[in-house]
């Protein structure tokens, strides 16, 4: 809090970040997590057997899959050529209780090198990725950096419709948006069974995210950002040292 305090001005990825600490610096700019294609784009994709449905990331997600955890187990029993991929958490022993030695649940624990990620992601071979988020502060102060990942690859994302994903998601187009248990039920049912649309909306993400959210185009504006907070910072120390 004191650092934000005395800082000239703080960069965030999310609007709802700004709002949060506008408490404490009213000079706060807001640049979205961005995608370096020059990495993403070199990634070689797999071709495994089968639909694979994929979740990555750490291991403080426990609260979160319990929204899909009936959801998970009813469409393996449902689709015989579905698999659930986990990559490291989402708890702190690696799978939900629940989905411990259930049949299509595969379970990698990959801890990589930034650097490395991207291919590691693509080692998965993901058909669709999912991002399941309780409605908490914390979650809501969260980027939609799942969605980009996915997004990179041209994979399709099922997210839950809470904070950024709400705010950039296009619902319907380039990623579904799940507001309960049941939606997210019908998204991937309807993801699983139409290859098209997969591709469509995996294809749509990547458009997008490449127009808006590069990192050729987002660092410019860490450039101006920074610039300007320099020179409005050596006119105060000017004006101040001359007074």
């Amino acid at each position: 809090l004191h650092q934000m305090r005395e800082s000239d001005g703080l960069i965030v990825s999310t609007p709802y970040l700004k709002e949060v600490y506008s408490e404490y610096n009213q000079n706060i700019h807001v640049i979205p997590n961005s995608i370096d294609f020059k990495l993403w784009d070199r990634v070689k994709q797999k071709n495994k057997k089968g639909i694979r449905i994929g979740w990555a990331g750490g291991n403080a997600h426990g609260k979160d899959f319990e929204i899909i955890e009936t959801v998970i187990k009813d469409v393996i029993e449902k689709h015989k050529d579905v698999t659930f991929v986990f990559v490291n958490g989402p708890a702190q022993n690696g799978l939900p209780q629940g989905l411990k030695g259930l049949p299509q649940v595969e379970h990698h624990a990959l801890w990589t090198p930034i650097l490395k990620y991207p291919q590691m992601l693509g080692n998965m071979d993901f058909d669709i990725y999912i991002s399941p988020l309780v409605d908490s502060a914390f979650n809501r102060g969260k980027s939609n950096l799942k969605w980009l990942e996915a997004a990179a690859l041209s994979i399709p994302c099922v997210a839950s419709d809470v904070g950024n994903f709400k705010e950039t998601i296009h619902d319907g187009i380039d990623g579904f948006l799940a507001p309960n248990a049941f939606t997210f039920r019908s998204h991937l049912e309807l993801l699983i069974g139409d290859k098209k649309l997969r591709r469509a909306m995996g294809q749509n993400a990547n458009t997008r995210i490449r127009q808006e959210v590069n990192t050729d185009i987002t660092i410019k504006r860490y450039v101006d950002i920074l610039e300007q907070q320099t020179m409005v910072s050596k006119d105060f120390l000017y004006k101040t040292a001359t007074a």
